[in-house]
């Protein structure tokens, strides 16, 4: 019987990478550009005021110019912050929203075990590994699908900060939070939450994957479950604790959010439900796993063959 390899993995992560660079670039482009319509017109500003006849002028026009002249259009130009928010966020979702993503990432987390557990290799590895040591495969199979969002997010928060350099954070909806003075702890935390949200997918995928040895159908069903669950969270759950509390509180549980932090005013309560949730998912997980006997049987109905 052939070795599986995964050999997703490795397109994945280079088209992680490249798009990376890709939209990091495409956005700074845009700055620039934006920069320069800027400039050009405060330029403009700037002379028709110094040419103004002062004499002549109107009093409103005077105090116009005045402040004009004496402004420091420096302190406009765009942050860390404004420059992933305003433009490459943008272009990312434009080219790669939230829905095909999530798509992508189930597409990769139920490859090696779909195909682990259709061709039957588990029976040959039960014989010469422990059960939990073969589940660790599997499950770090799927897991590492999961660093790819957020290490395509860490390359495109460094080109910014390297090419914008600006790091200042004094956005107004972000003040009396823990992201107010510092833009490393907001990149951190879109990192932490594009890391536990992709793993939540890939846990799912995983659950689906224990008794769905089908790649394709595998991948339908592992999309739909988490689409299912967002809607869930988004039309029921918010419906019944609105109903039952009067409060909106329902609106925190969130699935897509991978690209952005919603909710900073809350600080850190979005990261708290999200690990709530992903341990839900492991415990689920563990259960649908723990059992070596039915995972074999489910197993040996396979025809030992792998689908083309």
């Amino acid at each position: 019987m052939r070795k599986i390899k995964d050999k997703m993995f490795v397109v994945m992560l280079s088209f992680f990478i490249i798009f990376a660079f890709f939209v990091s670039f495409m956005g700074i482009n845009d700055v620039v550009e934006h920069e320069k319509v800027m400039k050009f017109l405060e330029d403009d500003l700037v002379r028709q005021c110094q040419e103004l006849d002062r004499n002549v002028a109107s009093e409103e026009n005077l105090d116009f110019c005045d402040k004009v002249l004496g402004d420091d259009y420096e302190r406009y130009k765009r942050t860390a912050y404004e420059t992933y928010d305003y433009y490459v966020l943008e272009i990312v979702r434009k080219y790669c929203n939230e829905f095909v993503l999530i798509l992508i990432i189930v597409i990769g987390s139920t490859f090696y075990v779909t195909k682990f557990l259709r061709s039957r290799v588990i029976l040959n590895e039960l014989v010469r590994n422990n059960y939990n040591d073969v589940k660790k495969k599997l499950f770090f199979s799927s897991w590492k699908y999961s660093l790819l969002v957020s290490l395509m997010l860490f390359i495109i928060f460094i080109i910014i900060i390297l090419f914008v350099g600006n790091i200042e954070l004094n956005v107004y909806h972000l003040s009396n939070t823990i992201f107010s003075s510092n833009i490393l702890v907001y990149f951190g935390v879109l990192l932490l939450n594009a890391f536990i949200l992709t793993l939540i997918y890939t846990n799912i995928s995983l659950i689906v994957a224990r008794k769905e040895h089908n790649y394709i159908l595998a991948v339908i069903k592992s999309y739909i479950l988490i689409i299912g669950i967002e809607i869930f969270f988004e039309v029921i759950l918010y419906n019944i604790i609105f109903k039952l509390f009067g409060s909106s509180f329902g609106a925190y549980f969130n699935l897509l959010a991978v690209y952005n932090y919603s909710y900073t005013d809350e600080n850190l309560l979005v990261i708290w439900l999200l690990i709530a949730i992903l341990i839900i998912t492991f415990v689920i997980l563990h259960y649908r796993y723990r059992n070596k006997e039915k995972l074999v049987i489910d197993c040996e109905k396979n025809d030992n063959k792998e689908e083309d």
